[in-house]
């Protein structure tokens, strides 16, 4: 066992050798090997300095008492939210903004100074004699140039202005167009989506080269026309000799197929996963009370899916099984984990009462 206190001493040591740290989080010693180990002074980052995922976890989380640059009022703030900041911490956004257009404002009157420094009094004399020159030959005197200076600078503002203001009244406008013939910007939006759908598909139909060119484009590499058509006659032949498998399994389940098959585990309820139905397959098929578990993910929110899967619901009615459907929802924040409990609960009751 070896204690380190420099770097020379660090060096010397060989790869298999134990080193003693202290852990950032809870203050305790503990040991590690030199390969796993990046030195202290050379780096202040890392999970090398923490005894366990544990207390790095914890010491991300962990508030600091902290004082705002501009304002030094007192303020909590994590190591991740300063270290975001460069280690300049704000209360508001406002106060950040003050402080970094005081910086600004400072360097750019710093580099006047430098350049005027860098200047003889000569020099400026001589450029200050050239603009007079310039002026009197455009204007004809000091006070007249001055004068017109001025008001154009005032007229451009004035224009600037103006066009601003219109362009807000016509957005209102529109806006409110919009709300009369569509009830909500919501509805605008997904009929816009629809017509642009509906005219991609007549364009790509009308122009069947240009579709291939795209599509050469996303694959990064072109098919040459005769392996296009050895391609669809193979695919024809499976079709007329019924050797087409038709639709397959998925070979990797999603993340979400995954979670549920803990819950139904956890439950001690029995299921088969993708369990095939006629041209369908079936995310969860518990056959003990005929229930079909779907797990719907964001693509089942479009429009041409939700079709799908009333046809899909009508046909395993049909069999005599009984659909219930869980949309899926991400559980990285609190407020997704809570809807994701309620959503198991229901369906838990729902199945206990059949």
């Amino acid at each position: 066992m070896k204690i380190v206190t420099s770097l020379n001493l660090f060096e010397k040591l060989k790869s298999s050798d134990n080193v003693i740290l202290k852990c950032y989080g809870c203050n305790k010693n503990f040991e590690k090997q030199k390969k796993y180990v990046t030195y202290e002074i050379k780096t202040k980052k890392g999970q090398n300095k923490f005894c366990s995922k544990e207390c790095f976890n914890r010491s991300k989380e962990k508030k600091i008492d902290c004082v705002c640059c501009q304002c030094s009022k007192k303020i909590q703030k994590t190591h991740s939210e300063i270290k975001k900041i460069k280690n300049n911490v704000f209360c508001s956004k406002s106060c950040s903004a003050i402080y970094n257009n005081k910086k600004r404002d400072e360097s750019v009157i710093l580099k006047i100074k430098n350049t005027n420094k860098n200047k003889s009094e000569e020099q400026k004399k001589e450029y200050l004699e050239k603009r007079k020159k310039t002026l009197i030959e455009k204007y004809g005197n000091l006070e007249d140039a001055y004068k017109i200076i001025t008001y154009n600078m005032n007229f451009q503002k004035e224009e600037k202005i103006k066009n601003i203001n219109k362009k807000k009244s016509f957005l209102k406008e529109k806006k409110s167009k919009i709300i009369e013939k569509y009830g909500t910007l919501e509805n605008y939006n997904k009929i816009r989506k629809e017509r642009l759908s509906e005219s991609l598909k007549k364009y790509w139909r009308e122009h069947p080269e240009k579709k291939i060119e795209y599509s050469e484009k996303s694959m990064g590499r072109k098919i040459s026309d005769e392996a296009r058509k050895k391609i669809s006659l193979k695919a024809k032949k499976r079709v007329e000799d019924g050797t087409h498998s038709g639709w397959i399994k998925r070979n990797m389940p999603s993340y979400a197929e995954r979670f549920f098959k803990k819950v139904l585990y956890n439950n001690s309820i029995n299921y088969e996963f993708e369990k095939p139905c006629g041209k369908y397959f079936i995310d969860f098929a518990i056959q003990d009370k005929k229930i079909a578990l779907e797990i719907d993910g964001k693509q089942h929110r479009l429009e041409e899916r939700k079709l799908k899967d009333k046809e899909k619901d009508v046909f395993l009615k049909s069999e005599g099984w009984c659909v219930y459907r869980i949309e899926w929802n991400s559980i990285n924040s609190l407020k997704g984990k809570e809807n994701m409990k309620n959503k198991i609960k229901n369906f838990l009751n729902f199945y206990n009462k059949k």
